[in-house]
């Protein structure tokens, strides 16, 4: 073995290896390793913090552990190879590190300094600063900073490479008069970074942010935004709303996040369905004021979305839910719990007869007002489609059209069902419809896992049953299974 791993000289031959495949070998090591395998020998000492090696820094994994002088050392190591630097729940990341990344590092792309709560609002502008000469910067993620104020979103604005930006739950973003800025931080955002196409602001309690003005300015300058997320902006309302929608020029924006924005009536979803944006992806839960009337009116204008939740509408009702099985042809994800007057007639509508019935993978339905017909007929029609399905030979597979959600192309997807906390579910109604349909239907209520471990035993107690002739047949199985291990081992060598 010594042959094959050390030289003449008596070397580990990797060691021979010439500088970029040795670099190359240590590249698929962890950071953890990385900084380990510094102790093999002098040459990999100096060879651990190549610049090569350090392209991306991502402490997710070890965050509280890794000493601060480490995570410098990784960080300036990296210099103007740095790309990518995750440093979220830093803890023990203060100004200094930060000035020092700054100095060193001018070439980042992406970085994350979520929940780092020892950086100071002097340390964030020297970094924005510094990294704005060579407006290189496409990712940035302040959340759950309290030392992120107007300021420094005046200072973002000068970003104009940013396309990711999260400023949620920064608790103390105030009006530009208070700290002395010549205007609005988040009009500076909006007129300064035209590339930007993520945009979160979940729990912002800005009256700035939220106030119509800005909200219009939003619309009219972030023209490429696709992901908007303002959940627990408990302060947006319906005028701020139709502000941000009215210029109608937010024709890219496909996932829209409003949960938890409780002052938001009909008014906010006639708003969204008027400017006809592509959402394919819609979270309105904990929007307690909402109604049948705005969801109608948003179904028939909005055909592309995909996911939809409706968490905690208190007011829906099925007349909503059927208008959406008739209208909406993509949904694959509906949620409704604790939609207590949604029941039987809307679901197997939506499940069994709406435009997205072949597309439909899953429903949530807890605290609703389901009952065992609901899961019985469900049952009783997927297992019809389970035999028709089955009856579909290749060929007629084959010429079929070109829709690549089509039933005969994907066959017909399992169906998951959340029903916990329903009243009206028994265990004998989810026994019935697991036992029809159980291999394409998947419910999730209070009593599945007595069918679960009900299964494991039915197959125990089926093999333990057997007759002696059957026994006997699976051990003469067994020992022809055994006749080529037995032959490899009289085979082997040992080295």
């Amino acid at each position: 073995m010594d042959s094959f791993s050390r030289s003449a000289l008596g070397h580990p031959r990797i060691l021979e290896l010439p500088y970029e495949l040795q670099i190359r070998c240590l590249s698929y090591l962890t950071a953890i390793e990385l900084l380990r395998s510094r102790a093999v020998c002098r040459k990999w000492k100096q060879l651990g913090y190549d610049g090569l090696l350090w392209i991306k820094v991502d402490i997710t994994s070890y965050d509280r552990s890794i000493p601060v002088e480490q995570l410098t050392r990784m960080t300036v190591a990296g210099g103007r190879f740095l790309r990518v630097a995750n440093l979220r729940g830093c803890v023990q990341l203060t100004g200094y590190n930060l000035r020092t990344l700054a100095d060193h590092c001018p070439n980042i792309e992406v970085l994350s300094l979520k929940d780092c709560r020892s950086l100071s609002t002097h340390s964030i502008a020297y970094f924005l600063t510094q990294i704005k000469q060579h407006g290189k910067l496409r990712s940035l993620d302040l959340s759950g900073l309290d030392t992120v104020r107007n300021t420094t979103l005046v200072q973002i604005g000068n970003l104009s490479s940013l396309e990711h930006l999260d400023l949620s739950w920064c608790s103390n973003l105030t009006i530009g008069g208070s700290d002395g800025c010549p205007r609005l931080g988040f009009e500076a955002i909006a007129t300064g970074c035209p590339k930007l196409t993520h945009l979160r602001l979940n729990g912002c309690s800005s009256s700035v942010a939220l106030h119509p003005a800005t909200m219009a300015v939003f619309g009219q300058y972030l023209t490429s935004l696709a992901v908007l997320s303002l959940a627990s902006c408990t302060g947006l309302t319906d005028a701020a709303l139709s502000a941000l929608f009215h210029p109608r020029l937010l024709r890219r924006l496909t996932k829209l996040n409003l949960s938890g924005c409780n002052r938001l009536t009909d008014v906010s979803l006639r708003s969204i369905a008027l400017a006809a944006p592509p959402l394919t992806h819609l979270q309105l839960s904990d929007c307690v004021l909402l109604s049948d009337r705005g969801l109608c009116f948003l179904a028939v204008r909005l055909p592309l979305l995909t996911h939809l939740d409706l968490e905690n509408l208190p007011q829906i009702t099925n007349t909503a839910v059927k208008s959406l099985a008739t209208h909406q042809s993509y949904l694959t994800y509906v949620g409704l719990t604790n939609c207590i007057q949604v029941g039987d007639d809307g679901i197997i509508e939506l499940a069994l007869h709406g435009a997205a019935r072949d597309r439909l993978r899953h429903l949530e339905l807890d605290n609703s007002m389901i009952s065992d017909t609901c899961l019985e007929t469900i049952a009783d029609a997927m297992t019809i489609l389970r035999e028709k399905d089955a009856t579909v030979t290749a060929d007629s597979v084959v010429a079929t059209s070109d829709d690549p959600f089509s039933t005969t192309n994907r066959g017909r997807p399992s169906l998951i069902i959340e029903a916990l906390d329903c009243r009206n579910i028994t265990e004998a109604g989810v026994r019935d419809a697991l036992s029809k349909a159980g291999d394409v239907l998947a419910i999730k209520s209070f009593y599945s896992w007595k069918f679960n471990n009900g299964g494991e035993r039915d197959r125990l107690t089926e093999l333990t049953s057997r007759t002696l002739s059957d026994n006997t047949q699976v051990r003469e199985d067994a020992r022809q299974q055994e006749q080529p291990l037995i032959a490899r081992r009289r085979h082997c060598t040992i080295l």
